[in-house]
């Protein structure tokens, strides 16, 4: 059917939520199933309009994970929030870096994170460069939310921008050719949705110990995207 990629990318960026899914079939019937996937990335204010005799949780996407939000500790929060920078999966020894601070120890990172794939909030990925940690999508777009109200962002942003400057330095002289660690780099960031006119709101450019010039672009509120150069 013409139809069915377009179903099955709703499906994919709701990560099978059911309520999700009941939500956003609500509004094809006004928006068409192309239009719905279009404007996905404004999630929130799309999967507003509630369901008829549900609690009300379970009125609207943002509410059934602002319930989820509530019964978390503060630092599960914080862990949640900080993640969400990530414009995909990181590492465990990425994750204690960038989330810790401000009430949050280093070492206790991987029992938070324990929790929240407990609470089905965060994604355990096992893969052959290791252990990896994702948000599911809705839940990454309501703690990057939260991270910016948090008054965070800023902070949080430089240890991202840190940590991966650091990996990038150091493992620079690896990343020529087609050896398993590009490509294990070359996969922890997506582009951005830009055009080619698109100029980016914070760019930092830096080198390695080789000389070799890496930079950091960021677009809107989501996460930098890295460039090495040659």
């Amino acid at each position: 059917p013409e139809n069915a990629g377009a179903v099955a990318g709703i499906c994919r960026r709701l990560d099978g939520i059911p309520l999700a899914l009941e939500l956003a079939a609500t509004r094809v019937r006004g928006l068409g199933v192309h239009e719905v996937a279009r404007r996905l990335d404004d999630r929130f204010r799309l999967l507003s309009a509630g369901l008829r005799g549900a609690p009300a949780r379970q009125q609207t996407l943002q509410a059934v994970i602002g319930w989820s939000w509530g019964l978390l500790t503060e630092p599960e929060r914080a862990v949640l929030r900080r993640l969400a920078l990530h414009a995909d999966s990181c590492t465990l020894p990425a994750a204690e870096v960038i989330c810790a601070g401000d009430g949050v120890a280093g070492q206790d990172v991987p029992d938070l994170l324990a929790r929240l794939v407990d609470r089905s909030l965060v994604v355990r990925i096992e893969g052959p460069a290791g252990l990896r940690y994702r948000l599911l999508e809705s839940v990454g777009a309501y703690a990057l939310e939260r991270l910016h109200t948090s008054g965070e962002f800023e902070p949080v942003l430089r240890r991202h921008i840190a940590y991966y400057t650091g990996l990038s330095t150091r493992t620079e002289p690896s990343l020529y050719g087609h050896g398993p660690l590009f490509k294990y780099l070359s996969e922890r960031y997506q582009p951005p949705e830009s055009t080619p006119d698109d100029k980016p709101d914070e760019a930092l450019i830096v080198r390695s110990r080789a000389g070799t010039a890496i930079a950091y672009e960021r677009y809107g509120a989501g996460a930098p995207l890295v460039l090495v150069g040659g």
